[in-house]
């Protein structure tokens, strides 16, 4: 999949190793159908708090969600691609829900 340049600028600060990992770690259990939905809804919240504070633009955390999504070894595992993009389609949604979150 050919991915379009991004032409934004970089982001002054990374979101903490800790806060990818809760995020990971989450996601990984909603694709696999062992969560509901609502942990991974509070690890999106503390991501997208950081993000906010760190003046990470909103496109630089979807990048980064992105990112480790197609990682997660749950999620190469779906054998129905439209499976797969219902669900990243949630988590993006969610994500930009709670970045814009007040």
């Amino acid at each position: 999949m050919m991915m379009a340049h991004d032409s934004s600028p970089t982001p002054p600060h990374a979101l903490a190793t800790e806060t990818i990992a809760l995020v990971r770690d989450e996601l990984s259990r909603y694709v696999s159908g062992t969560h509901d939905g609502e942990a991974l809804g509070e690890a999106l919240q503390v991501a997208a708090r950081e993000a906010r504070s760190k003046r990470i633009l909103a496109e630089h955390l979807l990048i980064v969600l992105k990112d480790v999504w197609y990682g997660l070894p749950e999620v190469q595992r779906v054998t129905d691609p439209s499976d797969q993009v219902r669900m990243l389609q949630r988590v993006v949604t969610m994500c930009i829900r709670e970045y814009y979150r007040e």
